[in-house]
């Protein structure tokens, strides 16, 4: 453990044992979007009764979702509450500066998560990094990032080539690339130059139907500049879960974000559409493939649950999206390590922010 990280930990360790021990009597939560819904499924979970959401969005007061109602910051249950966990992770010191007149214990959701993790499973993922020392800096810096809710450390590992510079595709013959989350096609596009046009094929998998119809305008361009094969393409407009069925799908306020998840979580007003999924392994159905990327917006370990016998099987090179969820710096590694324990892990962080950090998972025999 880096002696930065560690200085953090134990600068915040006072004040995550005050809100630990107050959380009997409930707590609310700052946030009431992507981040704050699973934060009420993971508090609830592990026995926190969550109150509420506070949210600064005037057009979202007095309206409930998952069955909690979101407060304005100024209600009088609000000026009351003994613990706020901050679940807007990008504006976590603006909204510590705005709550300080309160008497009540503040923390974001991420600091409480690395906290209730604990230095046992801090060490474990170290574990996991520990031949790459840049990889090691980059865990520790999303670390300190999540418990003071800045990103000063995050700027000094960040770059902005995710998932394809990690692997040297062009030495590679007979790419089989599967794209979970293929938004507008930009990644489709972006592999397709890796490997400098030349590859067996591409399955790429998007849900959303504004976002498909990009990816089909992208990739009919695509076909006519780099002479490909129309059949070298396969378009899928599914999700991938750990399961086959139909699912809502929730449009997020990007264009580029659609998420799967549960018809519980709606939010008064959200814009739904009920969509198919499908398992990669039913998907496959044993045919290869040699890489993975996957950024599905929470839907991760789903998505390698469902993708168990293929990852057995053929051991793909996989770029992974692990910064969706608070704990999925934890998780998800170690669901990886377990689905081949032959993988040799590097890390890297592709934004300014708390997003866009990849596990890269290579066999050791690749």
């Amino acid at each position: 453990m880096s002696s930065e990280l560690f200085d953090r930990l134990s600068e915040t360790e006072e004040l995550y044992k005050k809100a630990s021990g107050m959380v009997v009597e409930g707590v609310y939560l700052y946030g009431a979007g992507f981040v704050g819904r699973w934060a009420l499924d993971y508090l609830e979970g592990i026995g926190v009764t969550v109150l509420g959401f506070i949210d600064s969005d005037t057009n979202k007061w007095d309206l409930t979702i998952m069955g909690k109602k979101i407060f304005s910051p100024t209600d009088p249950l609000v000026l009351g509450a003994r613990v706020i966990l901050i679940s807007s992770r990008h504006a976590v010191p603006a909204i510590q500066k705005a709550l300080a007149h309160l008497s009540a214990t503040i923390m974001s959701v991420d600091a409480f998560v690395v906290h209730q993790q604990g230095k046992e499973k801090i060490q474990q993922i170290e574990t996991i990094f520990a031949h790459d020392p840049r990889s090691l800096d980059t865990f520790w810096a999303v670390l300190i990032s999540m418990l003071d809710g800045k990103t000063t450390a995050l700027g000094r590992f960040a770059d902005n080539r995710p998932f394809f510079d990690r692997f040297g595709f062009f030495n590679r013959d007979g790419e089989i690339f599967v794209d979970a989350g293929a938004y507008v096609g930009d990644s489709i596009e972006r592999f397709i130059w890796s490997v400098n046009g030349v590859f067996r094929h591409i399955h790429a998998f998007e849900p959303g139907k504004t976002q498909f119809e990009a990816i089909q305008k992208r990739v009919s361009r695509l076909l006519s500049e780099w002479a490909l094969k129309p059949e070298s393409i396969s378009l899928v407009n599914k999700g991938i879960s750990s399961t086959s069925g139909i699912v809502r799908v929730s449009d997020g306020s990007h264009l580029i974000q659609t998420r799967i998840e549960d018809s519980t979580t709606e939010e008064e007003g959200d814009q739904t559409t009920d969509v198919r999924i499908i398992s990669l392994d039913e998907y496959l159905n044993g045919d290869k493939l040699t890489f993975l990327k996957v950024d599905v917006e929470g839907s991760e370990s789903d998505l390698l649950s469902g993708a168990q016998k293929s990852i057995v099987e053929h051991r793909p090179r996989i770029a992974l999206s692990v910064y969706h969820y608070p704990t999925d710096i934890f998780s998800l590694p170690q669901q990886c390590a377990k689905a081949n324990s032959d993988y040799i892990f590097s890390l890297g962080h592709h934004s300014s922010n708390l997003m866009d950090t990849v596990l890269y998972c290579r066999d050791k025999n690749d």
